[in-house]
């Protein structure tokens, strides 16, 4: 069973519309300008820092109990405010006057692309070459629309088509980000709560429902991280044949690289945190080589903003940056500017990322339990092979940069940056060094585990950078055949891999159930049709988290135990308190019809999600032995919601349950 349609596309209209006024439109506002940038490097880059700002100012606002829309609206409206002011026009434009002429602009460029396009057609019309040229690029977009497209809907088929949320960590991003909302941090101990913060973000400047929006969050991560690995291979190996390859492999053949690809639609912090480890490898790199600012605060944005998400993307982002950093001083010398700044810098971009997690500790809250647990867990030792693909991956890095200086020593002018390879495979081989761990003495759980997600993405990059290797190495015989020749190399292996290692080319990734459909329809249902605080759910502990911030919810134990049933409406008493009778006009009680939960997840859950059930039914035979059977307000083949309201006649028409 699936939420229904509209809700479903109206959240992600919704988040959507708030990510690009945060992440995009008012970064170009509000941030400074650098006119030698390319348009999608300032995109990342700004995105970046936005990150850095909607993190810490969520942090700082939650702290300081004042948490809402109309705060995060004057935050970014100071971020607005310390823009270094350049007088560009005797004519100045009040603040008002300026935002709105920059969203007409934005519009404009939307919208007078298709004149934009003409205008290019006719420029290259009768030139033979640059005609060719437009041939390539277009036919390579095309197919690299076609390969996202495909990624895309193997992350978001299966939530479109299901309502339940995907697992494992749905529950924690659900109530965490709900409690920042209600302006509390760190519910469950210290842990790195950027990511949550920026989803609370969103949600609450966008005001969309907090369940769909923590469903569908985790799949959209899974998005980003395609196109992150798109963008990042396109930068390095500067070619649209590579960057398919490499979304091709990292988007629709998840199955061939080294870790649990099923995380990529799971909403955990660390998929998100990995998304920025790719643009860290590239902008770290062109921080070295330009003098521009620009590459250096993006630089340290994305760094600082791992940082705040995950210790564990922290370490591959900050791996990335060493990475590129030694393949630039190797190529290029050591920049002393970028070296000073970075020495008067970084140590700032530590505290920061670092600092939330400092004040709780001094002021005394206690290190969440399970992060804990994991992070000191050791791991059974392990002998680590060198797989195909990962040979295959060095070897592509490693033919590309001995082109590239050879072409360099020949006297190539056109020759290619040698460096950006270097970088690549020097990711390569620190993840692969860190994934090798284990095997080598350090018994640690969470390299074990998480290390390949690491690998698989300087995997997907590096293997771009072979078919670059071929272009080029063709190249300095035929230039226009090469770019021909890299095409048709890509969609072969692409068609190769499609049909080899995936017997249904495009199959849905599938996340492990661990609840039924109808609990979420049902709960979404539920806080869509009344009130805020107005209604209490009763059901097995995953209420909780699905009333947390909207309503209340109690489970079947604590019912039967401490709710009276002979009275005119429930009263909650216990012993030794006064009672009180429940002030909320509207009771739900859900009643599983039938136990959903992967098998190997059955034993987890279901045993006391039957002593839920069965304290349910226990109270519900009680009070309707009183006042009469309760009317069915949802049904489902796995679930039955009873609905007890204020205006509910004694002896109503239902079904018995």
């Amino acid at each position: 069973m699936a939420l229904p349609l509209p809700i479903e596309l109206e959240t992600i209209l919704r988040l959507g519309l708030a990510a690009a006024i945060m992440l995009y439109f008012w970064p170009r506002y509000a941030l400074a300008d650098y006119p030698s940038i390319s348009r999608s490097d300032k995109v990342v880059g700004d995105a970046a820092q936005m990150l850095v700002f909607l993190i810490i100012a969520g942090y700082a606002l939650a702290a300081a109990q004042i948490y809402n829309w109309l705060t995060l609206a004057l935050a970014l409206v100071l971020l607005r405010l310390a823009k270094p002011v350049r007088q560009t026009t005797s004519y100045n434009l009040s603040i008002g006057a300026s935002i709105a002429a920059r969203i007409l602009e934005e519009f404009d460029q939307l919208g007078g692309w298709p004149q934009r396009l003409i205008a290019v057609l006719r420029q290259i019309r009768g030139q033979r070459a640059h005609r060719r040229l437009a041939v390539i690029t277009i036919l390579a977009l095309v197919l690299l629309t076609a390969v996202f497209a495909v990624a895309v809907w193997m992350r978001l088929a299966v939530p479109f088509a299901h309502a339940a949320l995907p697992y494992s960590d749905a529950p924690v991003t659900l109530y965490w980000t709900q409690a920042i909302q209600q302006q509390t941090l760190f519910p469950n101990g210290i842990y790195p709560e950027g990511y949550y913060v920026l989803i609370a973000d969103l949600v609450r400047f966008s005001a969309a429902n907090p369940i769909v929006g923590a469903k569908f969050f985790g799949p959209l991560v899974g998005v980003m991280l395609v196109g992150s690995v798109g963008y990042s291979t396109y930068r390095v190996a500067g070619s649209l044949p590579a960057a398919l390859v490499a979304m091709a492999v990292y988007g629709t053949l998840p199955n061939l690289l080294p870790y649990d690809f099923l995380r990529q639609v799971g909403p955990d912090a660390q998929e998100f945190g990995n998304a920025l480890v790719l643009p860290t490898l590239w902008f770290v790199y062109m921080s070295w080589v330009h003098k521009e600012a620009f590459w250096r605060i993006a630089a340290l944005s994305l760094l600082t903003a791992t940082g705040l998400v995950h210790p564990v993307a922290a370490l591959n982002a900050a791996w990335a940056a060493v990475a590129a950093t030694l393949a630039a001083w190797v190529t290029h010398g050591v920049a002393s500017s970028s070296l000073r700044w970075y020495r008067h810098w970084l140590p700032i971009a530590v505290l920061l990322a670092s600092l939330p997690l400092t004040i709780a500790m001094a002021i005394g809250i206690p290190l969440d339990t399970a992060g804990t647990q994991y992070l000191v867990q050791a791991a059974t030792e392990r002998i680590f092979q060198l797989p195909l693909l990962a040979k295959v991956a060095l070897a592509s890095a490693v033919m590309l940069i001995a082109l590239r200086f050879g072409a360099r020593l020949a006297g190539r002018r056109d020759a290619g940056d040698p460096g950006l390879p270097l970088a690549a495979l020097l990711a390569l081989l620190g993840a692969l060094a860190i994934q090798a761990a284990p095997a080598l003495g350090l018994h640690s759980a969470v390299l074990l585990d998480r290390a390949g997600e690491f690998v698989a993405l300087a995997e997907a990059l590096c293997l771009g950078l072979g078919l670059t290797f071929v272009q080029e190495l063709f190249a300095l015989v035929h230039r226009s055949a090469s770019e021909w020749l890299a095409l048709l190399a890509a969609s072969s292996l692409i068609a190769y891999g499609w049909l080899l290692f995936r017997p249904v080319p495009f199959n849905a990734l599938r996340s492990f159930r661990w609840m039924s459909d109808d609990f979420v329809v049902a709960a979404v249902r539920v806080a869509t049709d009344f009130p805020r605080n107005d209604w209490l759910i009763v059901a097995n502990n995953d209420g909780f988290e699905f009333a947390y911030g909207q309503g209340y919810s109690m489970n079947g134990t604590e019912l039967l135990a401490h709710v009276v049933t002979s009275g005119h409406w429930p009263i909650y008493a216990t012993a030794g308190h006064s009672s009180y009778v429940l002030p909320e006009n509207h009771i739900f009680f859900f009643v599983d019809t039938r136990m959903v939960a992967s098998p190997g997840y059955r034993s987890e859950f279901i045993p006391d999600r039957l002593v839920q059930r069965q304290a349910i039914l226990t109270w519900l035979k009680r009070w309707q032995a009183h006042h009469g059977k309760l009317p069915v307000y949802f049904r489902g083949p796995d679930l039955t919601v009873y609905e007890l309201a204020r205006t509910t006649s004694v002896g109503a028409s239902g079904v018995q349950p």
